[in-house]
């Protein structure tokens, strides 16, 4: 690698010079300096031993002189410069530090970024199911309603519940009924909209928030097709079973006007669907 000592040119570029090479290019300055001075003083008693003994020595004088004053010059340019190489190179060696410093810190960072992730998407999801849970529904909800006044667009909530859960539990115990709502919660996850939110309400029930439709029939052809998707046999272990669901449906603002009241009468709107074994009802119609 070589690098020019001479004063830089208006926009040339300074080359960047890593440890070592800087430990070289200050062991060049050294050596280029004690040469020239080295040759300037030879050159001064090579004038000091060819004087003549006698005649005009003004005009050698002059150079001997000339020529001291450069090395003294040199002598004191040499000493600048060494003292700026010193700090140069301890600002090179800040900066290497300071660098390392900085991807350590990004790492760190990156690293509490993926925690903190984790820990979010843990507090606002089911463990078993992996679907929104009720914290993180009723804040969807809430800003579905807000959105609603402003923009006027439909919004609804269904409520889910399976049928015989309890008995299920007891019987095949928590590790097969985790399986069963994984299974029921992966097929109404596929059948609601991209822009519908599933989450997991209690130990057998779901809720969905639901914008965009308008009109009940399309809330009711969801409905079916949500029980539909689970009417199918359910592989749990070895053994096959069958799920039956139940949905209530409150749209807003007919069936409430907040988040709790919608719930509340979409709840309400199950249960009459189960006793009446509907399938699914909307709240208010009897």
């Amino acid at each position: 690698m070589s690098v020019s000592y001479f004063p830089r040119q208006p926009g040339s570029r300074e080359p960047v010079l890593d440890g070592r090479a800087a430990d070289a290019a200050t062991e060049k300055w050294d050596s280029l300096f004690r040469l020239v001075m080295a040759r300037l003083r030879l050159t001064v008693g090579d004038l000091d031993s060819g004087l003549p003994k006698s005649g005009d020595n003004d005009r050698a004088l002059r150079v001997q002189m000339d020529v001291l004053d450069c090395v003294s010059a040199l002598g004191e340019l040499y000493t600048l410069i060494s003292r700026e190489q010193g700090r140069r190179g301890r600002l090179e060696q800040q900066i290497r530090e300071t660098r390392t410093a900085l991807a350590q810190a990004n790492v760190e960072l990156a690293k509490a970024n993926t925690l903190g992730k984790r820990v979010q998407y843990r507090s606002l999801h089911d463990q078993v199911t992996l679907l929104p849970n009720n914290e993180y529904f009723s804040a969807r909800l809430l800003h579905a309603l807000d959105r609603s006044d402003l923009s006027g667009q439909a919004l609804a909530v269904l409520y889910l519940r399976l049928e015989a859960f309890e008995p299920f539990l007891d019987t095949f115990g928590y590790s097969a009924s985790d399986e069963l709502l994984q299974t029921v919660a992966a097929r109404l996850a596929l059948t609601v909209r991209a822009d519908d939110m599933l989450s997991r309400r209690g130990a057998d029930s779901f809720a969905c928030l639901v914008t965009g439709l308008y009109k009940q029939e399309q809330l009711s052809e969801l409905a079916t097709n949500l029980l539909g998707a689970v009417a199918g046999p359910l592989s749990v272990g070895i053994f096959q079973h069958r799920v039956r669901l139940n949905i209530g449906i409150a749209m807003y603002p007919a069936h409430g006007i907040s988040g709790e009241a919608l719930l509340v009468n979409a709840e309400a709107a199950m249960l009459r669907a189960q006793q009446q074994n509907t399938g699914f009802e909307f709240c208010g119609v009897s």
